[in-house]
């Protein structure tokens, strides 16, 4: 009897477990596994060591932006609230002006729209990718999605994330979905619209464009040959990325400027603009000395122009093309209590960022230092 009453309390002990098992919300299941999908499933992804240059004055008619990653070049330009791309890769046409949506309304201007578009490739490969552009509304951040290759660009649609977090983005192929990858994988929703058809502003704006193009006064790429010769400029030439490739650095000489950029060489011997940063030369502080090959990069040296007694070490990484402030050494000498202080502040950030996060970031992080006395 006794072994009857426990068996049918087991049974059911069973029975309500397996239950409540089945009376799981399936919407949280859905939710779960879109945190945890897994980065490899996204055949593009976000790249973020993207040249930029511009010109917004409203002095011309025409505003402009230049997007580059590796043989790849975009060029946008606004005509008042209108905009176009133009495409190339590998010195190939792939589009000619065509009218793209962005959102210039809640007060957004065009350099705001520059910080927030955002390029996907596949393991880098520049044939074909897409293009993210901003489309701003009271609530929600949403992107103007748009697939390009040679010939060809498709606009996918209107995409918003409710739950948003600042993140890279991912694009899968197989599903056609968007995605952004911060602490967790969240996806973005396809908003329905009325009109998908993009717009154009006829021929006029095509006529605008093209004698913009044409105007030697406006907008240009950033060449190597712009500073061969210049006296205000200096020019070092190594391999930076390792490639087996000689490049160039450009630095302004000191008293000149704190300007420096990084040219990468191919196999025909030309040069692509690649990164435009500083050589942290300071008003009445140090300057520019030298700029040296080291093995994951080069490393930048300014001296107190007085006296050599003040010197910093700026040490860059070149990993894919990527470059990153690794860390800074310093060392300098007290006259007044005779002893050598030497500094270091690892940084690993990103010179692709601005120059005003470059040196809020350098400002923040507290130096590890150690003093050494003379001898008496």
């Amino acid at each position: 009897m006794k072994n009857n009453i426990f068996y049918t309390i087991f049974f059911l002990i069973i029975f309500f477990s397996c239950k409540k098992t089945a009376l799981i919300d399936p919407t949280k299941e859905k939710v779960s596994s879109i945190k945890t999908t897994s980065n490899n499933s996204f055949t593009y992804k976000e790249v973020l060591d993207i040249t930029k240059n511009s010109d917004y004055s409203i002095k011309h008619n025409v505003q402009k932006l230049d997007l580059g990653y590796h043989t790849l070049s975009l060029k946008i330009r606004y005509i008042e609230d209108r905009a176009y791309v133009s495409i190339e890769n590998d010195n190939i046409k792939f589009i000619d002006w065509k009218p793209i949506k962005i959102n210039f309304f809640y007060d957004m201007d065009f350099a705001d729209a520059e910080k927030d578009i955002h390029l996907l490739l596949n393991d880098d490969d520049t044939s074909n990718g897409y293009v993210l552009f901003p489309a701003f509304t009271e609530q929600y951040s949403t992107y103007f999605v748009y697939y390009f290759k040679k010939n060809d660009l498709s606009y996918l649609g209107n995409y918003q994330c409710v739950d948003f977090k600042k993140g890279t983005f991912l694009f899968n192929e197989k599903s056609k979905e968007l995605y952004i990858s911060s602490n967790k994988i969240l996806k973005l929703n396809k908003i329905n619209e009325v009109n998908e058809d993009g717009f154009t502003g006829g021929d006029e704006d095509l006529k605008l464009l093209k004698e913009d193009n044409n105007n030697n006064n406006n907008f240009q790429t950033i060449t190597i040959d712009q500073y061969i010769g210049n006296k205000n400029y200096f020019i070092k030439t190594f391999d930076i990325n390792k490639d087996g490739i000689k490049d160039k650095i450009v630095s302004h000489n000191r008293y000149q400027g704190d300007e420096l950029l990084v040219f990468l060489g191919d196999k025909n011997n030309k040069y692509k603009f690649t990164l435009q940063t500083t050589n942290f030369s300071e008003d009445g502080g140090n300057q520019i000395f030298d700029i040296n090959e080291t093995k994951e990069g080069f490393q930048i040296i300014t001296l107190f122009p007085d006296r050599g007694d003040f010197r910093k070490n700026y040490f860059v990484s070149c990993i894919n093309n990527i470059f990153i402030l690794k860390k800074i050494k310093s060392e300098s000498y007290s006259w007044q209590d005779r002893y050598t202080e030497n500094c270091v502040t690892n940084l690993n950030f990103k010179l692709n960022n601005s120059l005003e996060e470059l040196f809020k970031t350098i400002n923040k992080i507290q130096p590890d230092c150690t003093k050494t006395y003379d001898n008496k």
